[in-house]
């Protein structure tokens, strides 16, 4: 390819729209989520039966040969993941309020050790 044509190329490229999941919305986890196993990002996907269900998928596994740098794919139901993190936001809402004095001592030696 000529310099001409890769110029081209990239011109059109730089000119198309690109979104997340393709479906013009980006889950509210997006850039947040690794694999467990390899460390890699966790990309949202939306499975097209019509119920346009978000799940994450371990973005390694994919690389050929398919399998080498994470052995498993990880499919991870995001309003499952979501619905995690409510219970454990409520969970350490509760604690806060019934163990005040405690709850504040934890958060000062997280603050200091970080």
């Amino acid at each position: 390819m000529d310099q001409e044509t890769f110029d081209n190329v990239q011109r059109i490229r730089s000119n198309v729209r690109r979104y997340p999941d393709g479906w013009r919305e980006a889950h509210p986890l997006t850039g947040l989520m690794y694999c467990a196993d390899c460390g890699a990002k966790m990309y949202v996907h939306r499975v097209n039966n019509g119920k346009r269900v978000p799940q994450y998928t371990c973005s390694a596994y994919s690389k050929i040969p398919v399998g080498t740098l994470c052995p498993t794919q990880h499919r991870i139901n995001a309003d499952v993941v979501m619905e995690l993190i409510k219970e454990l936001l409520k969970a350490i809402a509760e604690y806060s309020q019934l163990n005040r004095e405690e709850f504040i001592e934890t958060v000062r030696k997280a603050q200091t050790s970080q």
